[in-house]
């Protein structure tokens, strides 16, 4: 299933020229007394902050959570994922505050508060994106959540000879609450040195949408040298969605399947040199990346008021220059930069 799904989306294709979600942060929120072993997931970019420690056990199970994380991660293998815990308003606060890329919620908690609310659309202004199952029939309809037009709502899909048709279980009715489709029974690791599959369900298909969503957003910020807006993600989104087996329903409707465009030539090396260098940091830490180097920073960047702050000697540095002087009287400093051609 695997193979046939993998390359009716391309990921095998974005792989190989390099794009595997390395740099995107992913917030996962699953069931209430959902956890996995860190054991399982050696050689993966898992972070558990404060909020997220209920989701973490020695020896726990190879439940709904464990395979919510392989989902992501058969599509985003190099993606960095945060375990999210707590109330809506103390995890959407952590996106916010940590500037995590994308959030994949697998459960059917929802809000209409005006804080969450006003937490979700900052989240979207900094160029972040909130990712949502539609839910299941046995669930008694589309979660509340997909409903809001701030969330991509991700229903289920599977291939038949070759072309993707509507999941019995995936919700859809007539209201434009599902944005488009995505696989669920994927066979992932089952942890013994064998494979599993992960079941099925619209649990399942969202965070697997959002680990191949990541892939798209590190070429983007690479070959742009930022995220993209919330507009450039919608217009991706629906330029990319595959028509289904099903009349009346397609991308135009809002109910295709999403797969990345086939890359052209996806030989990286071959692509033209920038001009332009590329310095990527993460907030809390004092290590960066400048073109694809380990670049040391004097301090980690901080989030102030919703902005990164970056110390101004590394970014002067960063760009070939240095501090010239510094006057601790009139806390004046002087940067020697390097000359700007003229064009």
């Amino acid at each position: 299933m695997n193979e046939a799904v993998r390359a009716f989306c391309n990921v095998d294709e974005w792989h190989a020229a390099g794009y595997t979600g390395k740099g995107q942060k992913i917030g996962v929120v699953d069931k209430i007394g959902e956890c996995i072993d860190p054991a399982d997931f050696t050689g993966y970019s898992i972070v558990v902050p404060a909020i997220g420690k209920e989701a973490v056990k020695t020896g726990a199970k190879r439940g709904h959570l464990y395979r919510v994380l392989h989902s992501i991660l058969a599509f985003g293998p190099d993606v960095e994922i945060h375990l999210l815990g707590g109330s809506p308003t103390e995890y959407l606060q952590y996106m916010i505050d940590n500037d995590l890329d994308i959030f994949s919620k697998s459960t059917t908690a929802s809000w209409y508060n005006a804080t969450n609310n006003g937490q979700e659309k900052r989240i979207l202004s900094m160029g972040n994106v909130l990712i949502t199952p539609t839910g299941n029939v046995s669930d008694g309809g589309l979660i509340d959540l997909a409903r809001k037009h701030t969330f991509f709502s991700i229903g289920a899909a599977r291939l038949v000879n070759g072309r993707p048709v509507v999941e019995s279980y995936s919700c859809y009715d007539n209201q434009p609450a599902v944005d488009a489709l995505f696989f669920s029974s994927l066979e992932i690791p089952d942890g013994e040195g064998g494979r599993m599959t992960t079941g099925s369900g619209t649990s399942f298909s969202a965070p697997a949408f959002a680990g191949l969503l990541a892939c798209w957003r590190q070429s983007f910020f690479e070959q742009n040298g930022r995220k993209p807006t919330t507009t450039e993600t919608n217009q991706f989104f629906a330029n990319n969605c595959a028509r289904i087996s099903v009349a009346d329903y397609d991308n135009q409707s809002g109910y295709g399947v999403f797969r990345l465009p086939a890359i052209s030539n996806p030989e990286r090396e071959d692509e033209p040199e920038r001009e332009y260098s590329l310095l990527t940091v993460r907030v809390g830490s004092a290590r960066g990346d400048l073109d694809g180097k380990p670049y040391a920073l004097d301090a980690a960047p901080e989030i102030s008021n919703g902005r990164v702050m970056l110390g101004m000697r590394d970014a002067v540095r960063a760009v070939g220059g240095d501090v010239l002087s510094w006057d601790n009287v009139t806390k004046t400093a002087v940067f020697k930069l390097p000359r700007k051609e003229s064009p």
